[in-house]
């Protein structure tokens, strides 16, 4: 249980190490237009850069959205993800490989 303990939160400690965060005042207009088109209710977002990418990530509903737009406005991609409660989290740490 440790070990995938461990597993865990290397893997969380590298995605927020690989993405800075930024403030709204410091993303394009271009960027923002783009976002507020598609997703114009959307209050709580959290945004970050990754390379030439801005990366925001929110929910909508019992989702999580994360969506990549480059500093031309031009969209990425969109991953969405259902959100888990801790029941599941504990079913997935124990489908883990034990070494």
């Amino acid at each position: 249980m440790k070990t995938k303990l461990l597993i865990v939160s290397i893997l969380t400690t590298f995605l927020f190490a690989c993405s800075s965060n930024i403030n709204k005042s410091d993303i394009p207009k271009t960027v923002l237009d783009t976002f507020s088109n598609k997703y114009s209710d959307t209050l709580d977002v959290h945004w970050s850069k990754e390379g030439d990418n801005y990366k925001a990530e929110f929910k909508e509903g019992e989702m999580n959205i994360t969506a990549m737009i480059n500093d031309k406005g031009e969209w990425g991609n969109t991953k969405t993800t259902e959100e888990q409660d801790d029941e599941d989290v504990e079913t997935i740490l124990h489908t883990l490989p034990v070494n």
